[in-house]
């Protein structure tokens, strides 16, 4: 999402007010559900000032990720997600695009935390607030908080990623940690899965926006125009299915032993990995990346730089566009 400064938005639609509410107004919330997939649902609209961005009027964004606490360090990775806090340079957790020749990596992150999603404690999600974002940068940061919750690395890997800037090194984090290494180039790891990933919410700026609905209908009843009832079917199928799943795996279980757990690694309880076994990485989403040893991060190969990779777009793909 963007690559936006954080000085106040440029245009007028901070001070305009949006107009009084008409006494017949277009249904759009019905009309737009009515043509749209059943997995995108419009709740409400705003009118806004004719110079009004929803993008460059955006004061911050807040993502959600979504995760199953099954063999994670909980602690260990809310001590990584703040070190997020403030502003850094986050060339190492991201995917840079060379088509838009970005040479500022710096965004300000305003809040992190690893919260219960439910009152069970059988999914968590990780809130992410801040000015702006690079590219895959949510799914990057949280492919290296499955990395600390595993075990397979400390809470500062965070900090060391976040050292990218030769003209500004990063001092501890906290009092009796070592100061962070310089990582200039980004080590070569997979990001985590998209699924859990939602653009939870947009901050604008305060009476920019007046949220309406279509009105309701005088003959009592479900109303066609709510898309509640779509939603709550959606809600009920969803658990169905969760419920199917579960006694499926229920079933298997009674003919197959269920994997050994070896996450997180070291904690009290858990089996070190036997030599020559495999272990499954979470990539969140119910997904896994299968390996036999794992390779430190800061170990691994490192990939081209932000500016070696915008030079070869320049005298590559770049130049065959200007011609």
């Amino acid at each position: 999402m963007g690559d936006l400064a954080d000085e106040k938005p440029t245009n007028g639609s901070m001070h305009a007010q949006p107009p009084p509410q008409a006494e017949l107004e277009f249904p759009y919330v019905f009309a737009l559900n009515h043509i749209l997939p059943p997995t995108i649902r419009v709740l409400a609209w705003s009118p806004v000032a004719d110079d009004f961005s929803a993008r460059f009027s955006c004061r911050w964004r807040h993502y959600k990720y979504f995760f199953s606490p099954s063999g994670l360090d909980l602690a260990a990775m809310q001590d990584a997600a703040s070190r997020l806090l403030g502003e850094h340079d986050f060339r190492n957790l991201c995917k840079i695009d060379a088509s838009k020749q970005i040479t500022v990596f710096t965004r300000r992150i305003l809040h992190a935390s690893i919260d219960r999603a439910d009152d069970k404690g059988e999914l968590y999600v990780f809130n992410l607030r801040g000015n702006a974002f690079l590219y895959n940068m949510v799914r990057h940061i949280m492919a290296i908080l499955f990395l600390v919750g595993s075990g397979l690395e400390r809470p500062s890997i965070m900090s060391a990623l976040l050292n990218a800037d030769l003209a500004r090194p990063l001092p501890p984090f906290r009092e009796g940690e070592d100061v962070p290494p310089l990582v200039t180039g980004k080590p070569d790891y997979q990001i985590a899965d998209p699924l859990p990933l939602m653009l939870w919410e947009c901050g604008y700026d305060e009476g920019v926006l007046d949220w309406r609905i279509d009105r309701s209908s005088s003959r009592g009843g479900d109303s066609a125009k709510s898309p509640l009832r779509g939603m709550i079917c959606a809600y009920e199928r969803a658990l169905v299915t969760t419920a199917l799943e579960a006694h499926f795996l229920k079933a298997a279980e009674a003919h197959h032993k269920p994997p050994q757990q070896y996450f997180p690694v070291g904690a009290p309880g858990v089996e070190p990995l036997p030599p020559g076994a495999m272990m499954s990485v979470p990539l969140g989403g119910g997904m896994v990346k299968r390996a036999g040893v794992y390779v430190p991060l800061l170990q691994r190969k490192r990939m081209l730089t932000p500016d070696e990779v915008n030079e070869r777009y320049r005298l590559g793909r770049g130049a065959k566009k200007s011609e």
